[in-house]
């Protein structure tokens, strides 16, 4: 009976180690996605705030424009 327990208890212990890497291989595989996932955000961000920034700068050269166009009348 001793035997057949032990052989019993690594199978246990086999079958335990088998879902701990099955579990382990998931979670390695969903930080990939959720990885490529942020890296795809982020360079959609910095893409955005690139363009927000340039939009931004052609207002400010419009009123710098305005402003000297202005001061120019009224001198």
């Amino acid at each position: 009976m001793g035997c057949v327990g032990f052989l019993f208890m690594v199978w246990r212990v086999s079958w335990a180690v088998s879902g701990f890497v099955h579990m382990q291989e998931r979670r390695a595989a969903t930080e990939e996605r959720l990885v490529s996932a942020l890296s795809d955000f982020v360079g959609k961000q910095a893409q955005t705030n690139g363009q927000l920034w340039d939009a931004m700068q052609v207002q400010a050269d419009r009123l710098n424009r305005l402003i000297e166009k202005k001061v120019a009348e009224v001198n």
